[in-house]
């Protein structure tokens, strides 16, 4: 094992104060001086074992009553780095927009150029109407001038030739 899974172990177990260690080592030293002794009476025996237990079912409680708020404040740190991620997904959605300004500059200039073609396609509407009417004009010339010609060539055909 390297020195920082040594370091991350100890503050897995130890937490961030150190002194969890300290007190398990002197708890387990009363233990063993205890457990040695034999010249304690069975009543001291007894009272240095209440007291072990006792300190040791209060050292378990509050060791529970962190955990619990580690806990809450485990899930309060959750929230905030979900809310942060949140926020700077939308920063960069944000980021990447354009702003009003070019915004409203960008619209205007696509109103003027609609305007634009907007003339230009009634221009170009009233343009198409008068070359419709001088083709329809023209076309209805080139009829009247056939109509006259056959009228013409069937007069022709009936009056007789003159030999002068």
């Amino acid at each position: 094992m390297n020195e920082d899974d040594i370091i991350r172990k100890r503050l897995t177990v130890e937490g961030d104060s150190g002194q969890d260690d300290r007190r398990l080592t002197g708890l387990l030293k009363t233990f063993l001086k205890w457990c040695a002794a034999d010249s304690l009476s069975e009543e001291e025996n007894e009272a240095t074992f209440q007291k072990m237990l006792f300190t040791l079912g209060q050292k378990l409680k509050t060791t529970r009553e962190l955990i619990q708020t580690l806990r809450g404040e485990l899930s309060d740190a959750r929230l905030v780095r979900q809310h942060r991620q949140e926020y700077d997904a939308m920063a960069t959605i944000i980021q990447k927009s354009t702003t009003r300004k070019d915004m409203i500059t960008k619209i205007n200039q696509l109103e003027k150029q609609l305007e634009e073609l907007s003339s230009k396609h009634i221009q170009l509407s009233e343009q198409l109407s008068l070359r419709r009417k001088q083709g329809h004009l023209l076309v209805l010339s080139i009829h009247q001038l056939l109509d006259t010609l056959d009228t013409d060539a069937i007069d022709d055909l009936s009056s007789p030739m003159e030999i002068s």
